[in-house]
């Protein structure tokens, strides 16, 4: 498999895509394809179970790295022209490329 694996790595492809091809080509028998398919199977579950396992790690602030982003001046003067009702919360969510709306009150808090 670790064949299979630095072979793959040379293509810069999957190790799925590497034993296909060294299938079509005859390279390797149908069973030896099985054998290595099932391999990947295993592998691909065990990550599954490890990455569910872990910790997500610290929550992202979202509006303080938004603010970091765009800086304080440019965010608080769309909030100000946004508390002056010149522009309104949507234009204030598409400026800061934001999708939830509730982020910019969140922000406009911070600030």
């Amino acid at each position: 498999m670790s064949d299979i694996k630095r072979l793959a790595n040379s293509y810069k492809v999957s190790p799925y895509a590497c034993i296909v091809r060294l299938s079509q080509l005859g390279i390797i028998s149908f069973s030896s394809f099985k054998n290595f398919e099932e391999q990947l199977r295993i592998e691909f579950i065990e990550l599954q179970e490890r990455l569910k396992a872990r910790d997500g790690g610290p929550a992202r602030n979202r509006p303080s790295e938004i603010i970091s982003q765009y800086g304080n001046i440019y965010t608080s003067t769309l909030l100000q022209a946004f508390n002056n009702r010149e522009i309104g919360l949507h234009k204030v969510a598409e400026l800061l490329n934001i999708k939830n709306h509730n982020t910019v009150l969140d922000i406009q808090r911070m600030l």
